[in-house]
């Protein structure tokens, strides 16, 4: 139950453009219940919207192991995966 109230209060403060605070709420409901798929996701949503793609791209991949039958991780992941490369892209010009 800590995790999920962890959870929702780091939905609260993303919602309120509060990204890091949110980070560190997803952080802590991922140690109160490692195998807690929606933590790891929206991590990585916070973890976009800080600009820190780099990171982003962990939690966007552990999410599927745990929760298979969802593919807005994967999508995510992609999505992250194809901005680093685009990234790269401009920084070799």
């Amino acid at each position: 139950m800590r995790a999920v109230t962890a959870l929702n209060l780091g939905a609260y403060l993303a919602e309120r453009g509060e990204n890091s605070a949110a980070a560190k709420c997803f952080s802590r409901a991922i140690e109160l219940q490692p195998d807690f798929a929606d933590a790891y996701y929206n991590l990585g949503l916070a973890l976009v919207e800080m600009g820190r793609l780099d990171e982003a791209a962990a939690p966007f991949a552990r999410a599927p192991d745990l929760a298979p039958d969802e593919p807005k991780a994967r999508r995510a992941l992609r999505w992250v995966e194809s901005r680093k490369g685009e990234g790269s892209k401009q920084a070799g010009h």
